[in-house]
C-alpha cells in the first residue's frame, strides 16, 4: 500500500515509542507530538513536533492533525500525578475537538482517529456491564497475575518503583505460601499486599474509562478506541495477535492461569495495521497475544 502519514501524540512514552518504530518499519511517515519528541531518536520520515497537548490550542492542533491520514492518541499522564483524572480527560476533549475540526478543514481527505484506551475500560464477561476499573475482583487477580511476571515487575522498577516493590514482596509471600513451611503469615503477608495494590490510585484508568463516553454510540466522526487487555506491558515481538471485536475484558481459558495480555510491540502492530486497514470504525475492541516468553527485554526502544 502507499504511504501514511501518521501523527502520533505521546511518541515517545512507552507505547507512543513502539507505534512509532513500527509505522517506520513499514514505510510510512511519522510525526511525533510530544514534550521531548526527539528522545525517541532521529529518522527521515520521522518529524518531531515538540509541544504540549493540553497547552495548545484547538486550532493550532487541527492544523497538524489535517495534515495526516491516521492520528494516533497515545497521550499518556503520569500514575503519579495528583491531578491525573483531570489531566486524562481533558487531553482526549481536546484531542478530539482538534481532531473534528481538522476532519472539516481537509478537502483532499479524511483524517482517522485511533484512540488508545486501558483494559479499566472493559467491561467484565458475567457481570452485567460493570467496566474492570469499578470491579475489586479484576485488581486482586491483576494483582495475582502481575506478581507472575518478570517482565512487567521489572518495567514497574523503571517507572513505578513503589507498585515494583509491592509486587515482589507479594511475589516472595506467594512463593513462601507454596512452600514446604507454609504458614499463616504468608497467608496475611499476600492479603495484605492485595489490598495495598488494590487501594492504589488508578485515576488515570478512570479517566480512560470515561473518556471513552466521548466515543461511545457517536459517529460524528471516525474513530476507533483500542483497549489493551489487563497484563500489556514490555515484551517480544512476535508479530501475531488475536483481535477481540467486542469490548470484554479477555479472561484466562482455566481457573488459575494468569490474565491474558500482550506486548508493546504486538500491540504496536495491531495498532499500524488498524492504521493501514481502518477497519474497526465506530468500534471498543481489544487485542491478546503470546505470553509464553517473559524475558526483560529493552522498555524505552530508540528509532
Amino acid at each position: 500500500m502507499s504511504s501514511l502519514h501518521v501523527t502520533v501524540i505521546g511518541a515517545t512514552g512507552f507505547t507512543g515509542r513502539h507505534i512509532v518504530i513500527e509505522l517506520l518499519k513499514r514505510g510510512h511517515v511519522v510525526s511525533g507530538v510530544c514534550r521531548n519528541p526527539e528522545k525517541i531518536g532521529r529518522h527521515e520520515r520521522y518529524h518531531p513536533i515538540a509541544l504540549n497537548v493540553l497547552c495548545t490550542s484547538v486550532t493550532e492542533l487541527a492544523t497538524i492533525f489535517a495534515r495526516a491520514d491516521v492520528i494516533i492518541n497515545a497521550y499518556g499522564v503520569p500514575l503519579t500525578e495528583t491531578s491525573t483524572y483531570k489531566l486524562g480527560v481533558e487531553s482526549s476533549y481536546q484531542v478530539i475537538s482538534a481532531f473534528k475540526y481538522a476532519a472539516s478543514l481537509s478537502t483532499t481527505h479524511k483524517p482517522y482517529l485511533i484512540a488508545l484506551g486501558n483494559s479499566g475500560s472493559l467491561v467484565v464477561p458475567g457481570t452485567d456491564g460493570i467496566h474492570a476499573v469499578d470491579y475489586e475482583p479484576f485488581w486482586v487477580e491483576f494483582v495475582r497475575s502481575a506478581a507472575q511476571s518478570r517482565a512487567l515487575i521489572a518495567f514497574c522498577k523503571e517507572k513505578y518503583p513503589a507498585m515494583a516493590n509491592m509486587l515482589d514482596s507479594y511475589r516472595k509471600a506467594v512463593l513462601a505460601w507454596k512452600g514446604p513451611g507454609a504458614n499463616i503469615e504468608q497467608l496475611e503477608t499476600m492479603k495484605s499486599y492485595e489490598d495495598k495494590m488494590t487501594d492504589l490510585n488508578y485515576d488515570f484508568i478512570r479517566a480512560c474509562t470515561v473518556c471513552h463516553l466521548f466515543y461511545d454510540g457517536n459517529e460524528s466522526f471516525d474513530w476507533t478506541f483500542i483497549s489493551p487487555p489487563a497484563m500489556y506491558g514490555p515484551g517480544k515481538r512476535t508479530g501475531e495477535y488475536d483481535v477481540h471485536l467486542e469490548h470484554y475484558l479477555p479472561l484466562p481459558e482455566e481457573e488459575g492461569d494468569i490474565l491474558p495480555g500482550i506486548s508493546a510491540p504486538d500491540l504496536a502492530i495491531a495498532l499500524a495495521d488498524e492504521a493501514e486497514r481502518k477497519g474497526m470504525k465506530w468500534t471498543h475492541w481489544t487485542v491478546t497475544g503470546s505470553q509464553s516468553d517473559d524475558s526483560v527485554v529493552s522498555m524505552y526502544p530508540k528509532i
